[in-house]
């Protein structure tokens, strides 16, 4: 009887073992073979877990925008960079279960590169924030989490570029970028892209690590930049470069339209005309900008006779006076440069006022009547020492700019507004101007020129439309562009879209093209800077603007 009592013992203790076995046959697999945020929703003791997961809240796994995968984000970092790393353990209970606390959950941010980067507990609301380096390399993070001893577990993974080190500075004129060597084995090249799914350029040396980039379509908007590696490897995330953002020019923004800008030879000044681009178009402020251009770019420092709308100046040839004229306003300013005070003369031009205004020798005034819609006018001579009215009218021209040379007492005057137009060269004896010559040779013309005239500061060259000419206004060059600006000491040229070398016409800086609706003026205060404004107006003349700009040419 005994025999038989211990084998029932022995079957009933088997089969209790087989189903205490059988409970837990959904213990998931152990965490290296686990997918992200799997979990095991199975009670264990006195927790009992409806979900159990882990979250990587920063960085997002679509935090960066590449150009590189036709718009595809991902996460690019500075390898040089302490990364911040957020993630959260998030649950929910059954009814019936116990409260979890932080000590009852480990922790751990790993790299399939880097190993474990830490291993803890989360904090008093189950988050886990690091701060740590990671080696250079395309990472897979990874945030896992387990219930201790019980049979919960969740992990979450992302992808991280950690490869390059990009950066971004503005010359004035382009966009330079730096970055940092790649160190992978597989290198092919650097890709550099500017806005588009179209790399800019390629560069196959894998220790060239700048680029300068002279194309971009605007000095004044910030541009998004991207270094990419081009492997012989394939990844599932683009290696390269995160995005940074530059503009490229050293520029001030100015909310009012700029016609003309002349510097300040015994100064570090430049003074600018503020007037609607149109005589029909009204403004709350006119005047003259007084700028200081010492600066890494240039800076408004005053803005004076706000209530005068000022058509053109000329400044003294000792630099003391500025004097100024008006459209259909019977007055000349004179402004005093060292006090900055004014006197106001009265002129006779039948209510037609001045629109453009010389400064001879001894201060002597020659101006021209503002003409009428077609058809030319006369000049007007006026004593700047004493507002003198001295001869008028006298002489004439049609619409457009001029220069006076006082070291040949000539004034050149150019033509615009006219299907037949010319440079003309006129002499002043006396009291009197009087043609002397024009270019081209009358019945020649130029059809509808610009009103633009150009006189080097020593007076030897003169640039009307695509010609330089000599003081007997023989051409000594024809170019394929207008010529716009020449510094002090005739090292340089400008037109809207390069500074050249003056002799040799060999390109020294290229800018982004400027429209030729819009109004441009360039001035070299020394033979090593360029400062220019481009004004727009927009609307109809409704919203009216200038950009300043300062480009270094050493």
């Amino acid at each position: 009887m005994r025999y038989p009592f211990f084998y029932f013992m022995l079957i009933l203790f088997v089969a209790l073992s087989c189903s205490k076995d059988n409970d837990n046959t959904n213990t998931p697999d152990p965490p290296d073979n686990t997918n992200d945020n799997t979990q095991d929703t199975t009670s264990v003791d006195s927790f009992h877990l409806l979900s159990f997961s882990t979250l990587i809240i920063s960085p997002a796994q679509n935090r960066d925008y590449s150009f590189h995968n036709d718009g595809t984000y991902g996460i690019f970092e500075h390898p040089d960079s302490t990364k911040t790393f957020q993630g959260q353990v998030e649950f929910i209970y059954d009814d019936i279960s116990e409260m979890l606390t932080p000590e009852d959950i480990r922790v751990t941010w790993r790299t399939d590169l880097d190993g474990i980067l830490f291993e803890g507990h989360p904090n008093e609301e189950f988050k886990k924030d690091i701060q740590t380096l990671l080696s250079k390399g395309v990472h897979t993070l990874y945030l896992e989490a387990e219930v201790i001893d019980h049979n919960y577990f969740a992990k979450d993974s992302i992808l991280l570029s950690n490869v390059i080190n990009l950066s971004a500075s503005k010359t004035g004129h382009s966009t330079q970028l730096n970055w940092s060597k790649y160190e992978g084995n597989d290198f092919q090249s650097y890709l550099i892209y500017r806005e588009d799914f179209e790399p800019l350029s390629e560069i196959t040396d894998i220790n060239q690590l700048t680029f300068e980039d002279l194309t971009m379509p605007s000095l004044t908007d910030a541009f998004q930049y991207q270094v990419v590696v081009n492997t012989s490897n394939s990844y599932e995330h683009a290696v390269g470069s995160g995005l940074v953002h530059q503009e490229a020019g050293n520029f001030i923004f100015f909310p009012y339209f700029i016609q003309k800008m002349i510097r300040d030879p015994f100064r570090s000044k430049i003074y600018a005309i503020c007037r609607p681009l149109s005589i029909y178009d009204d403004a709350d402020k006119y005047g003259i900008l007084v700028i200081d251009y010492q600066g890494e770019t240039v800076e408004i420092i005053d803005h004076i006779l706000q209530d005068e709308r000022i058509e053109d100046f000329d400044m003294s040839a000792d630099g003391q006076y500025l004097f100024l004229c008006q459209r259909r306003i019977e007055k000349i300013i004179r402004l005093d440069l060292t006090t900055m005070g004014t006197d106001f003369f009265p002129t006779d031009t039948n209510e037609w006022g001045i629109h453009k205004i010389e400064v001879g020798n001894n201060n002597i005034l020659y101006c021209h009547r503002d003409p009428p819609t077609s058809g030319g006018t006369s000049f007007w001579i006026y004593d700047g020492n004493t507002g003198e009215y001295i001869n008028g009218p006298t002489g004439g021209s049609r619409h457009g700019d001029m220069e006076f040379s006082r070291t040949y007492n000539k004034l050149y005057t150019g033509q615009s507004n006219t299907s037949s137009g010319y440079i003309a060269r006129q002499s002043v004896v006396g009291n009197e101007i009087n043609l002397e010559t024009t270019y081209p040779q009358w019945p020649e013309d130029v059809s509808y020129p610009g009103p633009f005239v150009l006189l080097s500061e020593d007076e030897q060259h003169l640039f009307w439309e695509t010609f330089e000419l000599n003081n007997n206004f023989d051409v000594v060059r024809t170019f394929e562009t207008r010529m716009i600006g020449c510094s002090p000491n005739n090292v340089y040229l400008s037109d809207k879209h390069n500074v050249y070398h003056f002799n040799s016409l060999e390109p020294v800086r290229h800018f982004p093209d400027i429209p030729d609706y819009e109004q441009t003026s360039m001035v070299f205060p020394n033979d090593q800077t360029l400062i220019f404004s481009e004004a727009f107006s927009e609307n109809g003349g409704s919203y009216e603007y200038t950009y300043f700009y300062k480009v270094n040419l050493d």
